[in-house]
């Protein structure tokens, strides 16, 4: 028996390990390039299987239905790895790097260009360079990463996993979306941490607050998704 459960942990190890260790499909960089995002409107975009039925792309943006879903998947810049990413963004900024509550994290930053009701926001177009979007205002997912995930050149955010709360964020808005409405969706790394500096007297609390701020790497990857 002990044989048998042993020769079963090895069957699950290595189909774990064959896949955390498959390599991403070269159609993929093809495709969409390196430092891309990529959304699907009919599944989970796997890592070694380009599936380009999955994907309506057009003029550089992805297009989705009202009242659908989208998952995504991350290609990271050339040679790149999670790792490579985050620690460069730590090293340069270690002066930022104190009162951290949660450390090494990938964070996917959603905009939208209308609110549910139909009032639009200020970004008519999109600034054309992404670092003028990460410190705006936006719903930010943040996920751990680890050892494993800091040499992964490529990730993706499933709309089923409850963990990503990527349904949760955007469901909603996808239900009320009219045609021409657009998402602006990028990826990034970084740290949040109390910042002191931002302090203020609350009225309601009868206290003095320390928020909590976000220190954001320039992103790697973003895209442009619009209503059709």
């Amino acid at each position: 028996m002990k044989k048998v459960q042993f020769l079963l942990k090895m069957v699950l190890l290595l189909t774990f390990l064959s896949f955390a260790f498959v390599d991403l499909d070269p159609a993929y960089i093809k495709a969409f390039g390196y430092g891309s995002m990529c959304v699907s409107t009919k599944g989970y975009p796997e890592k070694d299987k380009y599936d380009a039925s999955q994907f309506d792309y057009r003029n550089g943006k992805f297009y989705v239905e009202t009242g659908g879903r989208l998952d995504l998947r991350t290609i990271l810049p050339q040679g790149k790895t999670y790792g490579d990413l985050y620690n460069a963004f730590r090293n340069s900024n270690s002066d930022m790097h104190k009162n951290v509550v949660y450390d090494e994290q990938k964070y996917v930053k959603i905009f939208t260009s209308h609110d549910v009701s139909g009032i639009q926001f200020q970004f008519d177009p999109w600034p054309s360079n992404p670092n003028n979007m990460v410190n705006s205002d936006g719903k930010i997912l943040n996920f751990n990463n680890t050892s494993e995930t800091f040499g992964w050149n490529t990730a993706g955010v499933k709309w089923d996993d409850q963990t990503s709360q990527l349904q949760a964020t955007i469901s909603m808005w996808l239900d009320f979306a009219k045609p021409g409405w657009q998402m602006y969706i990028l990826e990034t790394v970084g740290w949040s941490r109390e910042c002191p500096e931002k302090k203020y007297w609350s009225y309601d609390q009868n206290d003095w607050v320390t928020p909590i701020c976000y220190e954001l790497a320039p992103p790697y990857a973003y895209c442009i998704v619009e209503v059709k």
